[in-house]
């Protein structure tokens, strides 16, 4: 979670820093910056307050030693990639169709053009 979160804070400051050119001058202020506020020790506290809400110590525990098996950290970066592939196949599938849901919609009436 550590590294997710700090890799969150990097990616966050780089992305801000190509929106905003003036930045770039000071990217290593702009990274500390991001780290100092986003990163995983800025927020560590309230992300342990908010999974005691979620769960149990013991189901805690068994997340910690599942995310530290393979498939545990394989699941870290593979849980990101495969939504994000499906999802890009279903949106394929509805452009593909849209023909198909535009003649679901009723036909425009002279008053609505």
């Amino acid at each position: 979670m550590k590294e997710t979160q700090d890799n969150n804070a990097v990616s966050s400051a780089e992305q801000t820093i190509s929106n905003a050119p003036a930045l770039a001058a000071n990217r290593d202020s702009a990274l500390l910056f991001f780290s100092r506020y986003m990163g995983w020790n800025a927020i560590k506290s309230d992300a342990r307050r908010i999974y005691a809400r979620y769960y149990s110590e013991k189901e805690i525990d068994e997340l910690l030693r599942f995310y530290s098996s393979t498939a545990g950290k394989k699941s870290l970066t593979a849980g990101y990639e495969i939504p994000a592939e499906i999802n890009k196949i279903a949106t394929a599938n509805l452009q593909a169709h849209v023909s198909e849901l535009n003649r679901l919609l009723p036909a425009k009436t002279n008053n609505e053009k």
